[in-house]
């Protein structure tokens, strides 16, 4: 039953990610924890991940501006990297708590300021969201929203902008899935729940690609951003009842 779940979780995160250009990380990290614990769930979502965006970054390779990808791919990598290195020596309800935290926050963000925050090209941009994105990335495989917000501000159309940050994802969902393999969290018994969630990904892409067009895509982002918001309270208030009751 878990892997039917996981499976057409991955449908939806695949028709989501078409639709939106990113979010399908989100979407499996609402269902995963329910299966597994919260080191061994980033590790399947990344692994997961890791095919559909090479694939994307393949497909859109002559978009790609690689002097803007580099400098916050190189940020990425360095902090996800060191992260995942260490996040096994954190309580995992005190890892699920800010998880949780973490999700109620991005709703609030992207339902109330979403608009309001102008993010400008700049070196240091660059830089901050990198960080950001690889601190997210090594706690809970999901650095990709912060990446989106920093590549729809500096990218000139929208084949640009998903060459740049699937390219970017890309190569630090490879070097995130090998450091986890390497420090023992991510294992071959894992490899199972990770083929069904792919075959999920692509078959959600595929739908979502013939129904892109036909859909108000601020309401289904809007009702995406409750979903994450309700999933966080309801995370945020069990992982405490396990760390105080």
């Amino acid at each position: 039953m878990e892997y039917l779940i996981i499976g057409l979780s991955a449908v939806v995160a695949g028709v989501i990610q078409n639709i939106a250009g990113f979010g399908a990380g989100i979407i499996l990290m609402l269902i995963l924890p329910h299966f597994f614990n919260m080191l061994i769930s980033p590790a399947i979502n990344a692994a997961i991940c890791t095919g559909m965006t090479i694939i994307l970054a393949v497909h859109y390779r002559k978009y790609t501006d690689y002097k803007r990808v580099w400098l916050p791919c190189v940020c990425f990598m360095a902090m996800s990297v060191s992260i995942i290195w260490v996040v096994s020596d954190i309580d995992l309800h005190l890892l699920g708590a800010a998880f949780g935290v973490f999700l109620i926050a991005l709703s609030i963000y992207f339902i109330f300021f979403q608009k309001n925050i102008k993010v400008k090209p700049t070196a240091a941009s660059a830089v901050c969201f990198g960080l950001l994105a690889g601190a997210l990335s090594g706690l809970f495989s999901i650095g990709a929203t912060a990446m989106a917000l920093y590549f729809l501000a500096i990218s000139r159309d929208r084949n640009v902008y998903i060459g740049n940050l699937q390219t970017l994802l890309a190569i630090n969902n490879v070097v995130s899935l090998l450091t986890r393999a390497l420090r023992g969290i991510y294992t071959a018994d894992l490899i199972l729940p990770t083929a069904v969630g792919f075959a999920g990904i692509l078959l959600g892409q595929f739908f979502g690609s013939k129904i892109a067009g036909k859909l108000d895509a601020a309401k289904i982002n809007l009702f995406i951003y409750i979903l994450v918001g309700v999933s966080g309270i309801e995370t945020l208030i069990k992982q405490l009842a396990y760390l105080f009751l």
